[in-house]
């Protein structure tokens, strides 16, 4: 079938369910509005609809696939991926699809709104000489998880999967706390948790890489610094595991280095591990600013020097930062 037949094959009989659906042309592929808003794509006879880190698991769970296209010799993807035809044949379903992924670009374009909103008065707060600290920061450093991802991966895995982890959950922190300080390799890690709450190790492994879910305001935040800060992340994680996601998610991309616990067989809070941090990123600890969602953490950079800022949601974390001396 061709392109534009199909096009309008999916509009006039399998969109119709829904009124005030249009495509327009796009790059070789046709975009799918809704009161002036894209939600999804056409391309090659396959049918695209938007998802962020909250609902790209209806897809992946049924193996879709997300969209791409080459550009300069790579493949770029977008936050789209491929509508599985069974949802397409069932009308109340493929609804409540539509639905979901009108919803994500609402609530993305929100965000936009809420960071423009912070960096606007950050601007004006400076052109209105507002008194702010004149330090020289250097450099940034990240927790991992529950700061540049949303949860962490492992157990939120095993939450949805063990009815009863949350009342073990000490039994598993034992275990965890040995992988994170390199006790024992990533490998093994797995294995004993396995064992213990009784799920098999590999699905263990792709499931807590599967579960990890990029916060894409932190991710935009930092593409805002790095043009004027060295950016690194300090995790207390195996350096197995952080390697995975970064492969995944092209975190090369978004940090200048990335510092794990099982690297340094220490863990945070200990002075060591945000001393060994700061050499690492090449900035001295008074120029380095450290974030993080545990304050016993934050505590920890504060009394090895650096300037501790406890996370909590991104307009917080902004208006922190430019307190701190940071220039968006």
């Amino acid at each position: 079938m061709a392109a534009g037949s199909f096009k309008d094959y999916l509009i006039k009989d399998v969109l119709a369910v829904v009124e005030g659906v249009y495509a327009r042309p796009m790059f070789g592929a046709w975009g799918l509005y809704q009161d002036g808003v894209i939600f999804g794509i056409v391309a090659d006879e396959r049918v695209y609809f938007k998802a962020d880190k909250f609902t790209d698991f209806y897809f992946t769970e049924r193996g879709s696939e997300q969209f791409s296209y080459g550009s300069k010799g790579k493949k770029v993807f977008l936050p789209y991926w491929e509508v599985p035809e069974e949802v397409l044949e069932n009308r109340e379903e493929l609804l409540t699809w539509i639905e979901r992924s009108s919803a994500v670009v609402e609530q993305g374009a929100k965000r936009q709104a809420r960071l423009k909103a912070v960096k606007a008065e950050a601007q004006a707060a400076e052109e209105s000489a507002v008194t702010r600290p004149t330090a020289n920061i250097k450099g940034i450093l990240f927790d991992c998880f529950d700061v540049v991802f949303s949860s962490s991966p492992h157990e939120a895995w095993l939450r949805e999967q063990v009815p009863n982890f949350a009342s073990r959950f000490a039994e598993y922190d034992t275990i965890e706390t040995r992988g994170d300080r390199g006790d024992i390799p990533y490998g093994e890690f797995t294995a004993r948790v396995a064992k213990a709450f009784t799920v098999n190790a590999q699905e263990l492994e792709n499931g807590a890489l599967r579960s990890a879910r990029l916060n894409t305001d932190v991710q935009k935040l930092i593409g805002l610094l790095r043009p004027r800060y060295r950016i690194g992340l300090l995790t207390n994680s195996p350096r197995v595991f952080i390697d995975r996601l970064a492969s995944r998610f092209s975190l090369d991309s978004l940090f200048d280095v990335m510092v794990t616990s099982s690297d340094l067989h220490h863990l945070k809070p200990e002075a060591v591990v945000f001393k060994a941090a700061t050499k690492t990123l090449g900035t001295l600890s008074d120029a380095t600013i450290y974030i993080d969602d545990k304050e016993k953490n934050v505590r920890g950079a504060r009394s090895a020097g650096l300037i501790g800022i406890k996370f909590e949601k991104i307009d917080q974390l902004i208006g922190d930062l430019y307190v701190s001396g940071v220039i968006f």
